[in-house]
């Protein structure tokens, strides 16, 4: 769905030829040498017009002075004819020459393919500016998108270390950077994830999302790249919600930006995730976790990452299950019982924070729609078991609150933790 107002998107080389008034030759000449950014998705070459736009005034040349006439030569003394003598300083001329010229291409080819001594490191956010930095905190270079970024996204460190990653991604000695775009217009254009060069060229684009259905409704194409992360095999996973909340895809790509099998759906969201190899085979499973809205529950699914494809597992006849989409991929499913404070005053409850090892995982599960709100504390073994469960002093707190009320008309007891303690593991 194109947003009301906006050029819609070029599909083919000869819409981009025309948007810019150049032969399709020159576009892709552009594209290979210069970084035109043209992406290839699904097997067709894509384009926004509001890229190409920023693209070409960011390469327009300056235009040229007029240059002063030379003055006219001094005069000196007469020149000597050339005669056979001369050949000898002829040919060292030649051979000097040739020998600036190789000096000149290795230097280019050193420059071209020898890492950064002082690589990518940090970044900042200015309009719509990204500005990439050494450790030293010296400004490498510059990328403009087309829209002003979000600021707040981009302002403490543990929010860069959120939207931004620095590694070698593709295992040739150079620093690539990964970049989750937020517009302030994201509720209108989505928020993608680049791929950068270390010296700025945009090496891959991914943009989240389709346009799915349930059996209740139609979700436009407005996805937002919330989380990513890197496996074992350098393989980079990415999580996205709908511009409404839900549903959920999460997508691997190969280090080169390849999709890897289609995606998952989920019908709710899956904000916190782990990578752990909880079945001791050497590979490492992605355990997700959030609500699933067909359940209305705090959920976690464990997911083979080179199998995120298919829609998620909702009770049998539910109405939120994403079409189309394939038989449920999950290898386990866990859902997590509501307290009796969700029961009477929340829609669901959710995972809240998730840390841990493959042999002793702590969920932190809130019982309201506030992430920070009472919460209680799973711990879970590799077998997804139960081996510890406590409340925060807040839920203790608000029980009371409410008793007070009389809004509860009980006292939390050691058998209620009993109930809460019984979780329900769905296995493929």
């Amino acid at each position: 769905m194109t947003p009301e107002g906006k050029t819609p998107e070029l599909q083919t080389w000869k819409q981009i030829a025309e948007f810019l008034g150049v032969s399709i030759r020159t576009a892709q000449e552009w594209h290979d040498k210069s970084g035109l950014p043209v992406y290839k998705l699904e097997g067709t070459f894509r384009a926004d017009p509001a890229e190409l736009t920023a693209w070409v005034e960011r390469h327009k040349q300056p235009k040229e002075q007029p240059v002063a006439p030379l003055p006219p030569p001094e005069p000196g003394p007469p020149t000597t004819p050339p005669s056979s003598n001369n050949n000898g300083a002829g040919l060292l001329a030649k051979l000097a020459i040739a020998t600036f010229l190789l000096i000149c291409l290795g230097s280019v080819v050193v420059w071209k393919f020898w890492p950064v001594k002082d690589p990518p490191a940090n970044l900042r956010v200015e309009g719509s500016d990204l500005i990439v930095m050494n450790h030293k905190g010296e400004d490498l270079w510059r990328y403009t998108f087309p829209y002003p970024l979000a600021q707040a996204l981009y302002s403490r460190p543990e929010r860069i270390q959120h939207n931004a990653k620095f590694l070698d991604l593709d295992k040739d000695g150079r620093v690539e950077v990964l970049f989750t775009y937020h517009p302030v217009n994201d509720s209108d254009v989505g928020a993608p994830l680049y791929c950068f060069s270390e010296t700025g060229q945009v090496k891959w684009k991914f943009t989240p999302g389709e346009a799915v259905r349930n059996d209740n409704q139609a979700f436009s194409n407005i996805y937002f790249v919330n989380w990513f992360s890197i496996n074992q095999k350098n393989e980079v996973l990415i999580g996205s919600n709908h511009v409404s909340g839900y549903p959920y895809q999460i997508m691997g790509l190969t280090s080169q930006g390849k999709d890897i099998d289609g995606g998952y759906w989920h019908p709710g969201h899956l904000l916190r995730r782990l990578l752990l190899d909880l079945d001791r085979d050497g590979s490492e499973e992605l355990i997700a976790g959030g609500v699933n809205n067909a359940y209305q529950q705090a959920t976690l699914v464990v997911l083979d990452p080179n199998l995120l494809h298919g829609s998620a597992r909702v009770p049998e006849g539910s109405p939120l299950r994403i079409l189309n989409q394939g038989t449920p991929p999950e290898k386990a499913v866990v859902l997590f019982p509501r307290s009796c404070i969700t029961e009477k005053f929340e829609p669901f409850n959710r995972v809240a924070m998730m840390r841990g090892s493959a042999e002793l995982m702590e969920i932190q599960v809130s019982q309201t729609h506030v992430l920070e709100g009472p919460y209680l504390i799973y711990q879970l073994n590799a077998q997804l078991e139960v081996t510890a469960l406590s409340v925060s002093g807040g839920f203790e707190t608000r029980h009371k609150e409410l008793e007070a009320e009389g809004k509860l008309d009980h006292k939390f007891t050691p058998s209620e933790l009993d109930r809460l303690k019984k979780i329900t593991v769905i296995r493929k």
